[in-house]
């Protein structure tokens, strides 16, 4: 009685959320005011001379990846910056963060001094092999069935001979190199927008789609079923980010210390992956 309580209670917080994103997401359009192309080209020249994207070794929590900077055209307004109508609330979270990250980085190190390296990536891995269901389910829903073969695969080899997850021996197959979907990207598949940009408290930049995505991934996620009690799935995700955390505030500060305006270079970086990651 309580999973199926449980359950309507997740479908009820996912499809208000949505409605919610949507809604947002047309306010956002309709008060968007057009210049003419002169102003947009030079407006579009300096936001990219005030930010920086290139180099940064990968977004906290996400892949390593490289980007050109013509898909950049793809988020930007009219007026060339991108759709960010909150954006004096989005700087007071980025602020908020970066003052949390600065606190919990002496935890970061001693975390990382006393656990090795090769431990954490052991952790990650099974985490990661115990998300295979989520995965498979996105490519499938985005009708991308060689990669759900490759999800399939790299989920019997790294089962079996990987001792269930620990050790991923498939991605030393190129054709079963380690890939991220979820359904965000699924969404962006099947044409939807980002809708606008947003900075989720101590978790950093999303976007209206992505942070529904994130909510229907966590109801597809298999420890959410699993494990009771039902809040025991959050303990062990924020489990996961902790063990992450030395790499992930690494990147955060190479790419801090290497932007003029943090905020503004998060921000495009963050919507120029998630766009890499939806054509992918």
């Amino acid at each position: 009685m309580k999973t199926r309580t449980f359950a309507c209670d997740t479908r009820f917080i996912v499809l208000s959320l949505l409605l919610l994103a949507l809604s947002l997401a047309g306010c956002a359009k309709k008060n968007h005011q057009s210049v003419d192309p002169a102003s947009a080209d030079m407006m579009t020249t300096t936001t990219s001379e005030k930010s920086t994207t290139s180099g940064v070794p990968k977004l906290i929590g996400q892949s390593d990846t490289t980007f050109d900077d013509t898909s950049n055209a793809e988020v930007l307004d009219i007026d060339g910056s991108i759709k960010d109508p909150f954006e004096r609330w989005n700087r007071f979270w980025f602020s908020f963060n970066d003052t949390v990250y600065t606190a919990i980085q002496p935890i970061a190190d001693g975390y990382a001094y006393v656990v090795p390296s090769f431990l954490r990536t052991g952790i990650k891995n099974v985490y990661n092999n115990i998300l295979f269901p989520m995965r498979f389910l996105n490519c499938l829903l985005q009708l991308d069935f060689t990669k759900a073969q490759r999800e399939f695969g790299r989920f019997l080899i790294n089962s079996t001979f990987g001792f269930g997850g620990l050790v991923d021996v498939a991605k030393t197959d190129p054709n079963l190199y380690p890939q991220d979907e979820d359904f965000g990207q699924t969404l962006g598949r099947w044409g939807m927008g980002y809708g606008f940009y947003m900075v989720i408290p101590f978790l950093g930049p999303s976007s209206a789609r992505d942070g529904f995505g994130m909510i229907v991934d966590l109801g597809t996620s298999p420890t959410t079923y699993i494990l009771e009690p039902w809040y025991l799935s959050y303990i062990i995700k924020g489990a996961d980010r902790f063990n992450m955390l030395p790499e992930l505030l690494a990147d955060y500060n190479t790419m801090k210390q290497g932007a003029i305006e943090p905020y503004v270079a998060l921000r495009d970086f963050y919507v120029q992956y998630r766009n890499k990651k939806v054509r992918e």
